[in-house]
């Protein structure tokens, strides 16, 4: 089995996700790499696990693959 057929597995067990979740986005730069330290809110669902979001405080919307995505419930 190779690395895309295993990819595709891990995929197919995350729950979909649906427009309006609140969602935290893993930092891929800075001074902080890998951390869970911004949130948002699912705008759209594309296709290939891509997913549009509107990024908490700035505002900014911004396309993120689901793997730097994870479900958070707000307080």
């Amino acid at each position: 089995m190779n690395g895309h057929m295993k990819a595709k597995e891990r995929w197919t067990e995350l729950p979909p996700l649906v427009v309006g979740d609140h969602m935290q986005i893993q930092n891929q730069t800075g001074t902080h790499p890998t951390k869970w330290d911004k949130t948002c809110i699912v705008i759209e669902v594309c296709q290939l696990e891509q997913n549009v979001v509107c990024v908490d405080g700035s505002g900014r919307i911004t396309t993120c693959n689901r793997t730097f995505l994870r479900r958070y419930i707000p307080l």
